[in-house]
């Protein structure tokens, strides 16, 4: 069968990447998601998906299971070691039950579908794929902030019990100061009337002696 060229959307929606070595599949994967408003991009090959990979950021890829070189797994593993939050979705006429648990431990896949398929089933899968990568993204995206704002905070609170312990110290140092400060001042007044007590007694002797 000879091979189209795939046609991407200028659009600006979701950046889907179709993977399928029969065309007309894959141009009518590719139609029904340009009508709902994705972007998608159509190669015929594994290589291809690989080589596309790097130039292009995509939240999805659907892939065939049976293809010349590599099956759809072993694509969906190599393409998710590059980017480990890429929705997927497995298609094939051919599936058993092992090729499934297999698609979803190995491939960490979303979903599998099984051709043939409805354009309806095909549209509801993709959304249904893309709402669980954004969900995972959100999710991502909120722990980041929780992790920097309890950074913040706990650089915020170590700052304050530094300043804290700045201010216990001056305060001890103070007291301190000020119980030096006490002590001198008792001091002084003892020996201030132990010498008026002295300077009495002295008077009081002369007067004694007349």
């Amino acid at each position: 069968m000879p091979r189209k060229q795939g046609i991407g959307s200028g659009g600006a929606g979701e950046q889907v990447l179709i993977v399928d070595d029969d065309a007309n599949i894959g141009e009518i994967i590719q139609s029904a998601l340009l009508r709902v408003g994705m972007e998608p991009a159509l190669v015929y090959s594994p290589e291809e998906a690989l080589a596309a990979f790097p130039g292009r950021t995509f939240d999805l890829i659907i892939s065939d299971l049976k293809m010349p070189g590599m099956d759809g797994i072993e694509l969906i593993t190599r393409l998710k070691e590059r980017d480990p939050d890429l929705a997927a979705i497995l298609m094939t006429g051919y599936g058993t039950t092992e090729t499934v648990v297999k698609a979803f431990t190995k491939g960490k896949i979303n979903y599998f579908l099984s051709k043939p398929f409805k354009i309806d089933e095909l549209v509801s899968v993709v959304g249904a794929a893309i709402k669980e990568r954004l969900l995972k993204l959100n999710e991502q995206e909120f722990r980041k902030r929780l992790e920097k704002e309890i950074k913040h905070a706990t650089r915020e609170l170590e700052r304050k019990n530094i300043l804290l312990q700045t201010k216990q110290k001056e305060t001890e140092y103070l007291n301190r100061e000020l119980q030096a400060q006490n002590e001198e001042i008792e001091n002084t007044k003892n020996y201030l009337e132990g010498l008026l007590e002295s300077s009495i007694d002295g008077i009081v002797d002369r007067k004694s002696t007349r």
